[in-house]
């Protein structure tokens, strides 16, 4: 029982001791606890006003219902509720201006670090049984292969495309999928620089940027934080925007919500070291502390005009 309702019981059995006529005070009570309460209700409006001064809430937009925004409460994204059990909004839409796009080169010494994807100049199986090279770069078929500058192992001179098929074909032929990348070198002559492995990368960014913005929880990933944007990056690099799109149902929504604390949460992958997992998410947890007001649909509160 609220503080509220106690003090109106307690006026209750005041007037009862006073008149002897208890369905008379149960009535007044009632009365007077509707126009209190009505009349505190005319002051929700400044209540939210306050609660947004004082950073203890703020609007966000509803990802439901375009053109309104919703009053959400700081880090938790629960959304507030009036008295009644309404939700509090406004039909003024929060606006989001673009942010920095991301910095390419932390990205791929990112992608570079230990326990992510490294260099490797020579052809070898992932995890998933892809003959890969260079930073992560998936080599579809052996003619995606040809189009790459392989070279002579210690030598500048340019690998015949034969040998760059013959190359393609014992590694994707190996049986050895998620051997450590060591053991594949013996098999191959070729390799790739560190330059040209850098090139690709730069040259797939844009192309996994542009087919996130063509998916509908991602059509605002220009105003997203950058932390958020480096996240996003990491996990379509790692699984492809077709495997990430089936794999994190639940995240995608969450991203659409601006709701960061939430997708820290649900961006971990099985196919990825822990550590690699945690920068993600950290990225997301940064992306929470400067933007704080996400919408977590999963969380309402209602609005206390009393004290409990």
């Amino acid at each position: 029982m609220s503080r509220f309702d106690q003090q109106m019981r307690d006026v209750e059995r005041s007037i009862a001791q006073l008149t002897g006529n208890k369905t008379q005070a149960t009535q007044f009570r009632r009365k007077l606890a509707t126009k209190i309460q009505q009349a505190a209700a005319k002051q929700l409006p400044k209540i939210a006003q306050s609660l947004v001064k004082s950073g203890r809430a703020g609007w966000a937009n509803d990802p439901d219902t375009p053109g309104v925004a919703v009053l959400v409460e700081r880090g938790t994204g629960c959304v507030l509720l009036d008295p009644k059990g309404k939700v509090i909004q406004r039909s003024s839409p929060v606006s989001h201006p673009p942010t920095s796009g991301i910095n390419e080169a932390a990205f791929i010494q990112h992608l570079k670090d230990p326990g992510n994807e490294l260099f490797v100049p020579y052809m070898y199986l992932d995890d998933g049984n892809n003959v890969t090279v260079g930073i992560g770069t998936l080599l579809k078929d052996a003619d995606a292969a040809k189009l790459l500058k392989f070279v002579e192992r210690g030598t500048n001179k340019p690998a015949h495309p034969k040998h760059i098929e013959n190359a393609f074909n014992k590694v994707q032929n190996s049986g050895l999928a998620g051997s450590v990348h060591t053991v594949f070198k013996p098999l191959t002559s070729i390799e790739i620089s560190e330059a040209v492995a850098v090139i690709q990368v730069s040259n797939v960014i844009p192309v996994f940027l542009e087919e996130l913005r063509k998916q509908r929880f991602f059509r605002d990933l220009d105003t997203f934080p950058v932390e958020a944007k480096m996240g996003l990056l990491d996990m379509v690099y790692t699984l492809g925007l077709p495997k990430f799109l089936a794999i994190f149902k639940v995240f995608s929504p969450v991203v659409q919500r601006r709701d960061w604390k939430m997708a820290a949460v649900e961006s971990s992958r099985s196919s990825v070291k822990d550590s690699r997992n945690r920068i993600v998410q950290q990225w997301f947890e940064e992306a929470a502390r400067q933007e704080p007001f996400g919408v977590n649909m999963f969380c309402t509160k209602r609005i206390k005009l009393f004290f409990k």
